[in-house]
């Protein structure tokens, strides 16, 4: 569960990250934000001077029953400082949306990134999950309600200080007690925000359990399965409960804190209107102009808007930074370096396990123990096993997907967290029982395997015809260029065992060293998989070759 409250240190520093991001994203437009937030700032207190030049103007016209140029010229400099502001707010909008754009992109492609190089054992850990889709979720979003605020709070500084300037000048005291009115503001936004990204948490992982519902209803390899046991209505009231129960829980509470909220702004309110009262009555007394006690009334209503959105726009760049440390921890999660180790200088010639046990995560069962072998090139093995008997898991640590808990894994006589982990994957090739059905086309969907060589038409050629797939590709509608899966434009679904062809083929594609294969022939037909295994014998002659199979016929 992620924290719902953030300390002063920890505030700071998600906030020193976030401004390098921003920076690192747009410099010229963080600058030019920057100026133009200024000018929105200066310019109320414009207004208020402007105003009272003319109120008093305009007062003494009244009073001498003499009109004056000075009040055209008074109103025409408004009428310049309205579009000034105007002109800066436009164009505020329209540069805030470029850069929160750039940010997004910037912030995606860093999360990807991240997606990339997190080791296995992260993606054995539902919070992965979890922090993954929280943060891709809110980062469009929280970037552009981060460039908004931001630059929000350095107008309401800027207005503020101009506006207290003036307000001063008249009577201090009444500063002090607009200022005090408006902290209970503070610390009301500042609990609602926290209670709301609290509420956003504890939901990610059952949104996006009702989001794996609504897949699975709208997949079409699942409709058949899904209208004969009569379970699309089941899927559809889980989902529809889990909204209901989402709706009516923000209702309660969005009930709640309108009160709360309508309480204290009436008696902020009513603090205000005390303030205006003492105004006009000092003012009376010190013979004021019309004017000036309207600068100060305006004044007071200037200060109020100004702390009002400066102690809004503080507790949602507070809510924002809820939300971007958990951006934050994804990006200080822990990652494994591909490319460290020793490079594999000459094919993978001997496997060798010694003494191995291995259990995954948080479990204290061990998957594999005590495992010793020796695999040479040149030569196929068969693991057979019960279901749940580590045979997979075997795989994996081969492939350094996982370090044993124990033992040694030895690759030509090295130790294998002694190689460099991408060159050992570029000498290994697998088929998965639970293989990708990527939504590309057949021709992608091949090559995807090894995309530095995805253009050698031969060999594409020659493994299509090895994996048995022929037939398949040429029976599509737009042979290699087909795109698969329907449910998209022009797509085209195949059985399952077409389907494992493809998979086969994809395995082949790549020339690998060693050949992994999980249960290749489950959905096959007996002639297919007869063709497919005397293709592999050729194939696969000089390399090392693993087999996982409960069929005795693959033996």
């Amino acid at each position: 569960m992620e924290k719902s409250t953030l300390s002063i240190k920890e505030t700071l520093s998600i906030t020193f990250r976030t401004l390098k991001i921003l920076f690192h994203a747009a410099p010229g437009g963080i600058a030019f934000l920057g100026i133009l937030s200024t000018i929105a700032g200066v310019c109320p207190f414009l207004t208020l001077i402007l105003s009272r030049a003319f109120l008093d103007s305009l007062a003494r016209a009244c009073g001498q029953q003499a009109f004056e140029m000075k009040i055209i010229w008074l109103l025409f400099f408004l009428f310049l400082t309205n579009m000034m502001l105007s002109v800066v707010n436009n164009l505020s909008i329209l540069l805030k949306s470029d850069v929160s754009g750039r940010i997004s992109l910037l912030v995606n492609a860093q999360v990807l990134e991240k997606c990339v190089h997190l080791p296995m054992s992260q993606y054995d850990n539902e919070t992965t999950y979890n922090r993954i889709r929280f943060t891709s979720e809110q980062t469009s979003i929280r970037c552009t309600n981060l460039i908004n605020t931001f630059f929000s709070i350095v107008q309401c500084l800027i207005s503020f200080a101009s506006v207290v300037c003036v307000l001063v000048s008249f009577n201090g005291i009444i500063v002090i007690a607009s200022v005090v009115a408006s902290i209970p503001l503070f610390f009301v936004n500042k609990y609602v925000s926290s209670f709301w990204y609290k509420i956003s948490v504890g939901r990610v992982e059952k949104q996006r359990y009702s989001d794996v519902l609504r897949d699975l209803m709208l997949r079409n390899d699942n409709i058949k399965e899904l209208k004969l046991f009569g379970s699309l209505s089941y899927l559809k009231s889980r989902i529809l409960n889990q909204q209901t129960d989402f709706f009516r829980e923000d209702q309660m509470n969005r009930k709640k804190f309108c009160k709360i909220d309508t309480a204290q702004k009436a008696a902020n309110d009513f603090v205000i209107l005390l303030l205006k009262l003492w105004i006009i009555i000092l003012g009376i007394k010190q013979r004021a102009t019309l004017g000036t006690i309207n600068l100060y009334t305006s004044s007071l209503d200037q200060i109020q808007s100004a702390i009002f959105s400066f102690c809004t726009q503080l507790n949602t760049f507070y809510e924002q930074a809820l939300y971007l440390k958990s951006l934050f921890d994804l990006f200080d999660m822990q990652t494994e370096d591909e490319n460290c180790g020793t490079p594999l200088t000459e094919p993978i010639r001997t496997i060798e396990f010694r003494h191995v046990y291995f259990s995954y995560p948080a479990t204290n069962v061990y998957a594999l123990k005590n495992v010793s072998f020796v695999l040479d090139d040149r030569h196929t093995y068969a693991l057979i096993g019960l279901n749940g008997s580590g045979k997979t898991t075997l795989l994996k640590l081969l492939m350094k997907l996982y370090k044993p808990t124990l033992g040694t894994i030895l690759i030509n006589g090295q130790d294998i967290e002694e190689i460099d982990t991408a060159g050992l994957r570029k000498r290994i090739s697998a088929i998965f029982q639970d293989f990708i059905k990527y939504p590309f086309t057949a021709e992608e969907n091949i090559t995807i395997s090894d995309l530095e060589n995805a253009n050698d038409l031969h060999r594409l050629s020659k493994v299509i015809d090895d994996a048995g797939a022929a037939e398949v590709i040429d029976g599509l509608p737009h042979r290699l260029q087909t795109q698969l899966q329907k449910g998209w434009n022009g797509g085209t679904e195949l059985s399952q065992g077409q389907w494992q062809k493809i998979a086969i083929a994809r395995c082949l594609f790549k020339q690998s060293d060693v050949y992994l294969f999980d249960e290749p022939f489950s959905a096959l037909d007996a002639i297919s998989e007869q063709h497919i295994i005397k293709r592999l014998n050729l194939k696969t002659k000089m390399s090392i070759t693993i087999f996982i199979t409960h069929r005795y016929s693959s033996l």
